[in-house]
């Protein structure tokens, strides 16, 4: 049953030990389950995740499907450094 080894695998994933020293802190599994689905698997360590974090992840992987998807090409925004945000709550 497809489902029940892709819980398998999820289950695996959130126990896997991520390595500090020598990474990666960070894992995506792409798993077909079936000609038209397809399940992504991300998987991170705590110290490297955090709410904020992974939604603007989530965003950016949106963005990119939707245009792979409709076969047109996306542009990320410009970059935004956490010392950007350091320093604009500085001042």
């Amino acid at each position: 049953d497809p489902d029940t080894e892709l819980e398998k695998l999820k289950k695996s994933q959130v126990e896997h030990r991520f390595d500090l020293q020598h990474g990666p802190c960070f894992l995506g599994v792409l798993v077909k389950v079936s000609d038209q689905r397809y399940c992504f698997i991300i998987t991170g360590h705590h110290i490297i995740c955090d709410g904020w974090s992974f939604s603007i992840l989530l965003s950016e992987l949106s963005t990119i499907y939707s245009a792979l998807i409709k076969n047109v090409p996306f542009q990320f925004p410009p970059s935004y450094q956490f010392s950007d945000h350091a320093l604009k709550e500085v001042t």
